[in-house]
């Protein structure tokens, strides 16, 4: 494994370890090797500032690359794959069979669920409904219903932050957004894998 850093105008703002594989190919289409600069270079030795590339169907060649790399194995070369998670395909996910339950897809009223809450916050509250996953109902702390479309809150759209979530546990199946009917209303809802934390005392 290797260190990979990136760094704006001298300052450092993230690293993270990078298998070699990955390190070549991110050296091979997205940055210039003369200054470090960050391009896009998807048809050969043609870099271009991203902004160039997303105007001349560039990104999109390099998109396709980049799919193409994720979900092709390595080679006998000795480096590991580079896919996010190399599962069976025919088998169905867990967390599709969870979302795709009678038990979730049922009408679910919530003063049925009151006992199953482990936490609630600015963007919603927190329950575990099965003994792997979790789900996030839009309302907040207060009792306030999250409009996780609207401009204010679209960050937390259960969409877009499955997204990060997956990415960020390299597991493609660790969330998903999905339609729950709640007290007779379909409500999107992010629905996660439960991981056992730790309490502290502070």
């Amino acid at each position: 494994m290797l260190l990979l850093q990136m760094f704006y105008d001298g300052v450092l703002v993230t690293e993270t370890e990078c298998s070699e594989r990955c390190v070549d190919f991110l050296k091979e289409t997205m940055f210039n090797y003369n200054n470090g600069e960050i391009t896009l270079a998807a048809l050969g030795n043609d870099n271009l500032p991203p902004s160039e590339a997303g105007s001349n169907g560039i990104y999109e060649a390099f998109e396709q690359r980049l799919i193409d790399f994720l979900t092709t194995p390595a080679t006998a070369s000795g480096y590991e794959s580079g896919a996010i998670d190399q599962t069976d395909a025919s088998q169905p996910a867990a967390i599709e069979a969870f979302i795709n339950s009678p038990e979730f897809q049922k009408n679910i009223r919530m003063r049925d669920i009151e006992k199953n809450k482990i936490g609630s916050g600015s963007y919603g509250t927190v329950y575990r409904l099965h003994d792997d996953f979790v789900v996030k109902i839009p309302v907040n702390e207060r009792g306030i219903k999250v409009d996780v479309n609207s401009q204010e809150h679209r960050n937390c759209h259960p969409e877009r932050v499955s997204k990060y979530l997956n990415m960020a546990n390299g597991d493609k199946n660790f969330s998903r957004s999905a339609i729950m009917n709640i007290n007779g209303k379909d409500v999107t809802v992010l629905v996660s894998k439960y991981i056992q934390g730790q309490e502290f005392d502070v």
